[in-house]
């Protein structure tokens, strides 16, 4: 079915556009494959900073513990263990008689309470105070200082002097030492308990930071993920509607169907590719419109050679019987020659007419022939466009493959890691499943861009066809011109024997068989014209058949 617009032009395209979503359909898909590879990029380094910050601060509170916490409480230790060597020197001093022996086991004892006090001594120096800590600290100094009073007090004495003493004395003086005792290891015991509470809030600080860091890196690695995958949904949606409008339109024109427009409105390589397809459509609807109207003038030239070939065999017929008759009646030469005369001007005038139908259809089928190549070319260079989309998605399916392999080479580094290295192989998950899906997106794109490849090869094919018979239609117009040569030099033969016979009746009888021949001749001319009218009748309902096979 064709149309009689073909020449009127049809409205742009538009389609409403977000700027943002505008913009980035505009970009080369190049530039749009580098732009989410930055985007995710960009967020795992947020949530890398992220995680590396609040790591940080467990370290911090990691060295708090160790180098505070646990430090004193190795003070405390020590102190603890020296307090129990010089108690246990303390006792058995008073029982040793030599008095050499006794000497050491005083500076023995001496040492050990050295070794606390300078343990004591760090341990202050190490702590931050608080007013639960300088109160547990006070009652163990004054504990510890009347320890060593009641102890030095005891060592002065002689053995004699102590074995002399009353035993209420002695009671009375080892329940003092006893109470003392008491005193500092409970006073002791205080700091341990304080400085372990201590260590157990920073410890709880950090399991609740801890707690923290993880509940946001799994937010943030949430909100990245689906973040990828709105991004890659809509970079996949915007390049399968291009992909899918320019295969419509590439199918409609492999249908015949050249009214149908590629409505991409895109500025990348799919919409560039739409551009040509929709500026090929519009060449071959003129190209096919031409033709069409070229068509239409060599049907009405057939007839017109058609009705001249009938009336030159008509006056061939009249000019044969008058050549038969002129023997029996000279009278009626001259009205034969005038007859002849007015029939030879009349089919000069024809094949004039013929001759300049002829060059015109020749011209068309010229031009015809060149717009077929045009278009052929532009086609062709639709399907060179297709091959170098296959080209970029080849390259799109190499950095989903190594995207994949690299989130695999994650997962198995996350799995080394341990329970460190959970949340990372979770992310290492997200991506590899990601680019399963980027590589399945880019088959799809694939085949479509195929099915494109496939539609341009039908168009090509279409079009050489047309240019096959446009060169049949430039094939009948050289015969044409053939047989109006032939009708020419028929003419002149036939001007010349009216011009012998105008010479008088004498040579009527002479010329009569010259005559005779012409009207031969032109019979000839004229069943070849009729059969030239035939084929160009034939031709001219072919390149019908042929256009009506398209819409334009």
């Amino acid at each position: 079915m064709t149309e009689s617009s073909a020449g009127i032009a049809r409205p742009a395209v538009t389609v409403r556009r977000s700027r943002v979503l505008g913009w980035f359909a505009d970009r080369r898909i190049s530039t749009k494959i580098l732009i989410v590879v930055l985007l995710m990029a960009g967020m795992g380094a947020g949530v890398g900073t992220v995680a590396l910050t609040r790591m940080s601060g467990l370290n911090d509170d990691l060295n708090t513990v160790k180098d505070g916490n646990v430090e004193r409480l190795v003070h405390l230790g020590n102190m603890r263990g020296h307090m129990t060597d010089m108690m246990d020197a303390t006792l058995g001093y008073s029982t040793i008689p030599d008095p050499q022996i006794k000497a050491g086991a005083k500076k023995n004892i001496q040492d050990y309470t050295a070794a606390v006090t300078r343990e004591f001594e760090a341990y202050r120096a190490a702590a931050v105070p608080d007013p639960a800590w300088e109160k547990a600290v006070a009652d163990f100094d004054e504990a510890w200082k009347r320890y060593r009073s009641l102890r030095d007090a005891s060592m002065t004495e002689s053995n004699t002097a102590m074995a002399a003493a009353a035993p209420a004395d002695l009671e009375k003086m080892l329940a003092e030492f006893g109470e003392v005792t008491t005193a500092f290891k409970e006073t002791l015991k205080r700091l341990v308990d304080y400085e372990q509470t201590a260590t157990e809030t920073v410890t709880a600080a950090a399991s609740g930071r801890y707690d923290s860091a993880r509940t946001l890196i799994f937010v943030l690695l949430g909100a990245g993920l689906l973040f990828a995958v709105v991004l890659a949904r809509v970079f996949s949606r915007q390049m399968a509607r291009s992909v899918d409008a320019l295969s419509r339109a590439l199918e409609a024109s492999a249908r015949g169907d050249l009214t149908q427009s590629a409505e991409v409105t895109s500025r990348d390589e799919i919409g560039e590719m739409a551009a040509a397809v929709n500026r090929a459509n519009a060449s071959t609807r003129q190209a096919i419109a031409e033709l069409a109207s070229s068509a239409d003038r060599l049907a009405a030239s057939s007839g017109e050679l058609s009705g001249v070939s009938d009336r030159i065999a008509a006056s061939a017929d009249e000019a044969s019987t008058q050549a038969h008759n002129v023997a029996s009646a000279a009278g009626e030469v001259s009205q034969s020659v005038q007859t002849v005369a007015a029939g030879s001007e009349e089919m000069g005038a024809s094949i004039r007419e013929i001759a300049h139908n002829a060059n015109e259809g020749a011209t068309v089928a010229s031009q015809a022939v060149t717009m077929a190549t045009s278009t052929n070319e532009t086609v062709a260079k639709l399907g060179a466009s297709s091959a170098e989309i296959g080209s970029v998605i080849k390259t799109i399916t190499s950095i989903a493959e190594q995207t994949n392999l690299l989130a695999l080479n994650a997962t198995i580094e996350a799995a080394r890691a341990g329970d460190a290295g959970k949340g990372f192989a979770v992310v290492a998950g997200e991506v590899k499943d990601l680019a399963q899906e980027t590589a399945k997106a880019t088959e799809d794109i694939s085949k479509r861009v195929e099915a494109i490849q496939a539609d341009t090869e039908s168009a090509v094919a279409a079009i050489a066809e047309i240019s096959t018979i446009i060169g049949k239609i430039n094939d009948y117009q050289l015969t044409i011109a053939g047989a109006v040569e032939e009708q020419s030099a028929t003419t002149n033969e036939m001007n010349r024997s009216v011009a012998e016979a105008a010479q008088g009746s004498a040579d009527i009888a002479a010329n009569i068989s010259v005559l005779a021949d012409a009207a031969h001749v032109t019979a000839e001319g004229v069943g070849e014209s009729r059969r030239a009218a035939a084929d160009l009748a034939e031709l001219s309902t072919r390149l019908h058949q042929l256009v009506s096979g398209f819409r334009y």
